[in-house]
């Protein structure tokens, strides 16, 4: 896996994560206005809307922790992938340190 994949999945959760917190968020607000709306008119249908906008909303911000927990799973990925990378960049200027005067190109 290359390290821009990593680093796009890792734009794609942070997105996603964003936009389940503020759905849940709004959907809780929705919730606690159609609660209102039941208390002072007593419709039926504004508390079952109630509920379902309270179970959604729930959804999405358990589902916004869930994307927080594979954020930090692909930045692991990406910090070890990084890491490599700085390996092999260490070990090809250790090859490329060739001392001129050495016979057959040899490093010191």
């Amino acid at each position: 896996m290359d390290i821009r994949e990593v680093e796009r999945d890792l734009k794609k959760v942070a997105r996603s994560k964003t936009l389940f917190a503020v759905s849940g968020f709004f959907l809780f607000v929705l919730a606690v206005v159609l609660l209102v709306l039941f208390v002072t008119s007593r419709e039926l249908s504004s508390i079952l809307l109630c509920i379902a906008s309270f179970i959604f909303g729930a959804l999405l911000l358990n589902q916004a922790l869930r994307s927080r927990e594979l954020e930090d799973m692909i930045e692991k990925r990406l910090c070890y992938l990084k890491g490599l990378e700085e390996e092999r960049k260490d070990e090809n200027q250790d090859s490329s340190n060739l001392d001129e005067d050495a016979p057959g190109g040899c490093p010191d």
